[in-house]
């Protein structure tokens, strides 16, 4: 009985995870139209992005890694953790990274109904305006999940929908450093968009074994000849209304 729970639990897990990596790969092949899992280009190009923050224990020291490099990235912020550290969100727009919506609250539930989410993602361009006095343009639903409502309010609000090609599935379990860039190397190519989280959604967390990650990963990638740009120059469009 035991064996046989354990069998179907573990078949039931890859079941997910194959079907996981599927939804990505459908939308970096098919993507809606001004929806972005992966840009198209030949050149040895990548954008880094960084989703969660702002979160004073994670967010700062990837702004010295990044400075340290001489990069830009895009950072996707929840509005309620804005609403903590706005002075953090207002470094990273005056160090030249991109500021992008990632909802107020990331609720996965809000993708379903069109007025919550309406209000969800206006509430947070107007908190982002009132500190870098423009409105985001990049916005990442959470979890990267696309409903007919996230496609609705990306045509509606003239939105640009951003989602990953490379990302850490363990990352939320903080595990090693190094198994993070094992599993994100593995996916790199050209015009990949790279995901870390600066935290775990409204509740932040102490997320330092991604900032070693990111340490680790930046050079191997630049030693693999690839560059990393800002999203606004991978898509040749601006990152702000």
């Amino acid at each position: 009985m035991v064996a046989t729970l354990f069998f179907a639990i573990a078949f039931l897990s890859i079941l997910i995870i194959l079907l996981w990596h599927l939804y990505f790969l459908f939308f970096q092949y098919f993507p809606p139209k001004n929806t972005f899992f992966k840009i198209k280009t030949k050149n040895k190009f990548l954008a880094l992005t960084f989703d969660d923050g702002p979160n004073p224990l994670t967010t700062l020291e990837i702004l010295e890694i990044l400075k340290k490099y001489n990069l830009k990235a895009t950072f996707f912020q929840i509005g309620k953790n804005i609403q903590k550290h706005p002075q953090i969100t207002g470094r990273i727009f005056k160090e030249g990274h991109i500021i992008g919506n990632h909802l107020f609250n990331h609720s996965f539930f809000v993708s379903f109904s069109f007025p919550k989410l309406e209000k969800d993602l206006i509430k947070t361009q107007d908190l982002i305006f009132q500190i870098i006095k423009k409105r985001p343009k990049f916005f990442r639903p959470p979890y990267f999940f696309v409903s007919p409502a996230i496609l609705k309010i990306v045509k509606k609000q003239n939105l640009i929908l951003i989602g990953s090609t490379a990302f850490s599935i363990f990352e939320p379990d903080q595990p090693p450093a190094s198994l993070m860039v094992f599993e994100i190397l593995k996916k790199i190519s050209p015009g990949a968009i790279l995901t870390f989280h600066e935290g775990c959604d409204t509740k932040m967390g102490n997320y330092r074994q991604t900032t070693k990650a990111v340490s680790k990963i930046i050079p191997k990638i630049l030693e693999k000849g690839y560059k990393i740009l800002p999203l606004s120059d991978l898509l040749e469009t601006p990152p702000y209304f």
